[in-house]
Order: structure tokens, then C-alpha cells, then sequence
């Protein structure tokens, strides 16, 4: 069975300025403990739940995948709910 690891949340201790490291250390956690891939989401603005907002911390998810892919680690990533014209899920 392979198991991804999704990421929806980016309001990380030590702020934005945190970020780079968070995530790059994150997606290594992740490959090293088995997960099969890493995804995003491909939203402008946070999903609201319970105890946040629209406008909390959210990355732009192909800019967030570009990043991840310039570090070393293996797994696959994805942006979530990624689709093409031409693909019939999108229709």
C-alpha cells in the first residue's frame, strides 16, 4: 500500500521565515520514513476550519513543488486535485 503525505497547513514556529527549512525537512521525514509521495494543494486562499481563516498562511502549490524538488530526497510530489483541459476528471 502506498501512503502520501499531505501538507495543508504552512504556519510553522518561527514564522515564514521558517519555512524553507520546515519544508525541506519535512519532505526528508517523510522519504525516510516510507511515504510515498508528498502533495499540495493548489489553492490561493487557506481552507477555513474551526480556528482559522482564509487568509492564515498558504503557498502557491507548483511554486512550493519546485521548491521541494530542488532538494535531495526521493519520493513523488503532487500537487492535489491537479488537472489538465484535456483531462475528463476536470470536466
Amino acid at each position: 500500500m502506498d501512503i502520501a503525505l499531505h501538507l495543508p497547513r504552512f504556519d510553522v514556529p518561527g514564522g515564514p521565515q521558517a519555512l524553507p527549512s520546515v519544508l525541506t525537512a519535512t519532505a526528508r521525514a517523510a522519504d525516510e520514513t516510507g511515504f510515498s509521495a508528498l502533495t499540495l494543494m493548489d489553492h490561493w486562499f487557506q481552507m477555513e476550519q474551526p480556528g482559522t481563516t482564509a487568509f492564515d498562511p498558504m503557498l502557491e502549490g507548483y511554486t512550493t513543488l519546485g521548491f521541494l524538488a530542488s532538494s535531495p530526497y526521493g519520493h513523488s510530489l503532487s500537487g492535489a486535485r491537479s488537472c489538465s483541459p484535456a483531462s475528463a476528471a476536470c470536466r
